[in-house]
């Protein structure tokens, strides 16, 4: 019996094989899933669902109700966003940021990827058979040579500008600026501009709205309800993008997801503005902490990282403290602390890993005094 030939070319998630496996460690630093249990107000709802359970097959795109509510706790009522008609619920923003290239690109076309970018994204151009590169990170001038990002998504004839922002692995934010220009070229030159924001709501300059300024018939917004509001596992993803784009979405969507749970929908009905405002403050002011708690012991162990301005991940250089990652890897491995190599975010980053701020503070101190 044979398999889909594409699947010889699909590598496991270097960041959930390990970081979901059921052996004991001493820290699991790989999965970038929420150790903060989401607020109390979730429990209410789900006990509030139990007593009135509807397990029937719901809307593709979500309630009208949760879509309206989505619009308030979200995109903050923006007035150029209609919810109806420009979102769609989806189950986890990986499913909607797949979903949405099999809506806008055809086989062989090409996806221009920002390094350091999320680890799936390359598998997932794989799967649907897309071509895929990586455009480098300005280590001098901590950024991206615009210019230069110009012409190669021109000379590559690029079909999507792929990226997420914040950033997943580095915590780094881009510029409204970057954004707005680049979304009008992509937009003269017929090339979708998909942001991933999974992270928006977890910035430490604690502005919700950092994408709210942004306009364009090319541009996609993917994120969820997984990191914001420490509901990962009920896998709550949006798409958010122009009538035509989520009418067309959602044609495939209905015959591959038909909708996404219903206590999920119930949730995203139900949440109020003031619990998920309130909860991703509370969140921000979590990770802030253990970030700068982590710069000052890798900083006084002589490490150098990117700079994080947002989330709970770090992109940490190894080299030359240990002579190679494989020894970093193994090392730190042999302590029984999971992490995870930066080669897996982009070729520029083979010197480097990604740890994840995911454990009390108090047992970060712990782990990261043994980074020797």
């Amino acid at each position: 019996m044979e398999f889909n030939k594409t699947l010889q070319n699909i590598t496991p998630s270097a960041s959930m094989s390990k970081g979901l496996s059921e052996v004991s460690v001493f820290a699991n630093l790989a999965v970038g899933s929420p150790d903060i249990l989401p607020p109390k107000e979730i429990n209410t709802l789900c006990l509030e669902f139990s007593k009135n359970p509807n397990f029937s097959y719901g809307q593709t795109k979500g309630s009208v109700k949760a879509l309206y509510n989505l619009h308030k706790l979200v995109f903050n009522e923006n007035p150029n966003i209609n919810p109806d008609k420009q979102i769609s619920l989806c189950n986890g923003a990986k499913f909607g940021i797949y979903l949405t290239l099999k809506t806008i690109c055809n086989p062989k076309e090409h996806i221009m990827l920002l390094q350091p970018y999320w680890l799936s994204y390359p598998d997932i151009c794989k799967s649907l058979d897309l071509l895929w590169s990586g455009f480098e990170y300005d280590f001098n001038n901590n950024s991206y040579n615009i210019d230069a990002l110009k012409q190669s998504l021109l000379s590559e004839n690029s079909k999507v500008l792929l990226l997420n922002n914040p950033n997943n692995p580095s915590g780094k934010l881009l510029s409204l600026d970057f954004l707005k220009e680049m979304i009008g070229f992509c937009a003269k030159h017929d090339i979708w501009l998909v942001l991933d924001e999974v992270y928006k709501d977890l910035n430490f300059a604690k502005q919700s709205n950092i994408h709210e300024n942004l306009h364009g018939d090319n541009l996609i917004r993917v994120g969820s309800l997984s990191k914001s509001i420490a509901l990962a596992g009920m896998r709550i993803g949006y798409v958010q993008g122009s009538e035509n784009f989520i009418s067309n979405f959602n044609l495939f969507n209905q015959h591959i997801s038909t909708c996404i749970n219903n206590l999920s929908i119930f949730l995203v009905e139900n949440i109020s503005k003031s619990c998920y405002d309130l909860f991703s403050q509370f969140c921000i002011e979590r990770y802030k902490e253990r970030f700068e708690i982590a710069q000052i012991i890798l900083e006084q162990k002589g490490y150098s990282y990117l700079q994080s301005e947002s989330s709970f991940y770090l992109l940490v250089k190894v080299t030359p403290h240990f002579k190679d990652i494989e020894t970093a890897i193994q090392t730190l491995e042999e302590k029984g602390i999971i992490v995870t190599k930066g080669e897996h975010y982009g070729a520029q980053f083979k010197d480097f890993l990604r740890i994840c701020l995911t454990i009390d503070k108090q047992k970060l101190v712990e782990t990261l005094n043994q980074f020797n």
